[in-house]
């Protein structure tokens, strides 16, 4: 979370510091590599509003991760290259070199922090998306057992509607139907079409669909627990480009001072899941033990 520190030693820049020098800003930490080639290549998943998602003209990429990376790399002195991939390819990409970071409203957790570091920066969790009608029969998690339920493949909700299921067994309920699908906007296709009777997502994107599709009439945002354990988002970073999740990391830190970060949430109504301070690697549990 938010106020767990980074085991980086490296301390974060004042936005309001004029004396801040070329040798002392987070743009000195970014690797040779990195710097020579004058670009910071991003790879993202669209779409996942309000993270990330095309623009009317479907080609231009915007989205709270959009505009945080940009700013993220301009104040580094980076061009940022947006490279839209599968959501499953996202880690392996960066681990292999092919991109610099990913930014996808991808959680932080333990065993992701294995392949690559992260730097964290929005809080989050997960709520279940279903009708109206529904909700007024659903006071418990209970109450869901049985039904059908899409999520996307590789997210953190394949492994909490996993642990929602054995829950419902050991109450001697039916499990979960769970199907997963390529791209969150399956899902969401899924259960607008009636093939499946909920829609689990992390809580920013449950949160902007509800009170989008049908003008906010038609569903509702319901279990904030769905996930029990909060985590955070995460900027994935390669490991071997040593000293550029630092520079992220401080140059985050300077969008948090001087109110840059702040409206980027704000804009998509996200100010409520603001951090204080970004860090590196703040996981406490791993994807597929999520309690």
């Amino acid at each position: 979370c938010g106020n767990i520190k980074s085991s980086s030693s490296s301390s974060s820049t004042s936005a309001g510091s004029s004396s801040t020098t070329a040798a002392d800003s987070p743009a000195s930490l970014v690797p040779d590599e990195v710097r020579s080639s004058g670009k910071l290549v991003i790879g993202t998943n669209i779409p996942y509003p309000p993270m990330e998602f095309f623009a009317a003209d479907g080609k231009t990429f915007e989205g709270v991760d959009i505009e945080l990376i940009e700013a993220i790399a301009e104040g580094l002195e980076l061009k940022p290259e947006l490279v839209n991939s599968s959501y499953d390819g996202l880690i392996p990409s960066v681990a292999s070199g092919r991109l610099d970071v990913v930014i996808s409203g991808m959680g932080d957790f333990t065993d992701r922090e294995k392949q690559l570091d992260f730097v964290d920066y929005v809080k989050t969790g997960s709520e279940v998306m279903m009708t109206k009608e529904a909700a007024a029969k659903a006071n418990s998690l209970l109450d869901l057992c049985g039904m059908s339920i899409g999520v996307q493949a590789g997210t953190d909700q394949v492994a909490a509607t996993e642990q929602e299921s054995k829950r419902c067994e050991a109450a001697g309920k039916p499990p979960l139907k769970v199907e997963t699908f390529p791209e969150d906007s399956d899902a969401l296709l899924a259960q607008k079409s009636g093939r499946v009777e909920l829609h689990a997502a992390d809580a920013p994107v449950v949160a902007y669909e509800a009170g989008t599709i049908d003008g906010g009439k038609r569903y509702v945002a319901k279990f904030p627990n769905f996930l029990s354990t909060p985590i955070d988002y995460g900027i994935g970073v390669s490991k071997d480009k040593e000293g550029l999740a630092e520079a992220i990391r401080d140059e985050l830190n300077v969008l948090i001072e001087d109110g840059t970060y702040g409206k980027i949430l704000a804009k998509y109504h996200l100010q409520n899941l603001a951090v204080e301070e970004a860090v590196i690697n703040g996981a406490t549990v791993s994807s597929t033990g999520v309690e």
